[in-house]
């Protein structure tokens, strides 16, 4: 099986863990092969996130942000999740953003730019897991709230 790595992806996250759980975020800023499939113009700026997420009998979820990376982009989020893993939440910030912060039906996760690790493609980059019966509200960088 070839890795995401051997494929030229770039790792922009260390790995995370949490329980039987592990992650790790990787981009890929290069034109994906469906690019013009899609319409989608010759010099756009790409960026494609991707969450890969395994548990402790080495089955894999995976999910993220596809496509052209929007112009002045600041902020951007996916969530995802399926049986037996739990629900993900990835973010990608500019990196001259303050940091983030997660609000959730249950808790808000404050994350310092700092924290946020070294940017990648001009963005930082975060995952974690949501607690079961635990949603989503908003994900939000200073004066940005999505």
């Amino acid at each position: 099986m070839t890795t995401l790595r051997e494929k030229g992806w770039e790792p922009v996250t260390p790995i995370g863990s949490q329980g039987e759980f592990t992650w790790r975020v990787w981009c890929d800023a290069r034109r994906p092969p469906e690019a013009d499939l899609m319409g989608w113009p010759e010099g756009a700026d790409f960026l494609t996130t991707f969450i890969e997420v395994t548990n402790g009998a080495g089955k894999l979820h995976s999910g993220g942000i596809g496509g052209i990376r929007e112009p002045g982009e600041q902020l951007r989020y996916c969530t995802g999740g399926r049986d037996g893993f739990p629900k993900f939440v990835t973010v990608r910030v500019a990196e001259d953003r303050p940091g983030i912060l997660i609000e959730t039906s249950e808790r808000r996760i404050e994350v310092p730019a700092v924290e946020l690790g070294d940017p990648h493609f001009g963005m930082r980059f975060f995952a974690m897991p949501l607690e079961d019966g635990e949603d989503l509200v908003a994900v939000v960088s200073g004066d940005v709230r999505r």
